[in-house]
This record gives C-alpha cells, structure tokens and sequence, in this order.
C-alpha cells in the first residue's frame, strides 16, 4: 500500500509545501484519529470534499428543488425541498472522512509487522 510510505514531518507539521506551492500532508497512518496533525489532516479532507460539492450540488439543488415544487404544487401541497438535499452536511461529511482514515489506519498498521503482513496475505489466499 502506497499510503504506508507517508510518514510524518520531523518537524510535527502537518503537511509541507511544495516549490509551486501544493500542500503535500503527512498524516501519521499509525496515530490516533485525535492527534494533532490527524485531525487537521482529516478537517482539510471534509472541507475540501464539501467545497467540491459545492457547485454540482447547488446546481442540482436548483434543478431538483424546482422539480419537486413544481410536482407539489400539481398535487396540491405544500412545496417542500428533497429531503436527501437538506441531509448535505459537513459534519456527515467529517465523519465519513474520520471513518475512512480509520480503516486506513488500521490497513496501514496490519502491515507494518510481518505478522500483520501474513495474515492480510491468508485473507486474500481464503478469498479466492
């Protein structure tokens, strides 16, 4: 797994940049969810996934939103919203991230022995 070479800056720092100016981050795969640099790592992956969806997801909203008033109006009730519209939320968004980097976590630790190493390669014997 690439992710197993990312290691963490000796100087704490999260993340370094690059002569062109690229955040490059060094979470600590082997850390908890709660150290410094792993949390900062996981805020900027929420924020940066809910700011890409910005744009697709008003756009979508405009269209849906209108789809959906325009279908309560014809039976006569109150316009509401799609309720799938209103559930975007960073804070989902920053439980996903922290669950994703769990299991990375977790991958990333199972091959940092040899032990862990033969048990992922006896998964994948048991799975074929």
């Amino acid at each position: 797994m690439a992710l197993e070479a990312v290691k963490p800056l000796d100087n704490k720092q999260p993340f370094e940049v690059s002569s062109n100016g690229v955040e490059i981050w060094h979470p600590n795969w082997l850390g908890n969810v709660c150290d410094s640099v792993n949390a900062k790592f996981i805020s900027k992956v929420a924020d940066c996934v809910y700011k890409n969806e910005q744009v697709p997801l008003l756009h979508c909203r405009l269209i849906v939103i209108d789809t959906y008033l325009k279908n309560d109006r014809i039976r006569g009730q109150t316009p509401t919203p799609a309720p799938y519209l209103m559930s975007f939320d960073e804070k989902i968004i920053h439980a996903c991230a922290t669950t994703y980097f769990r299991s990375v976590h977790k991958r990333v630790k199972e091959l940092a022995t040899e032990e862990g190493r033969e048990q992922v390669e006896a998964r994948k014997v048991q799975t074929q």
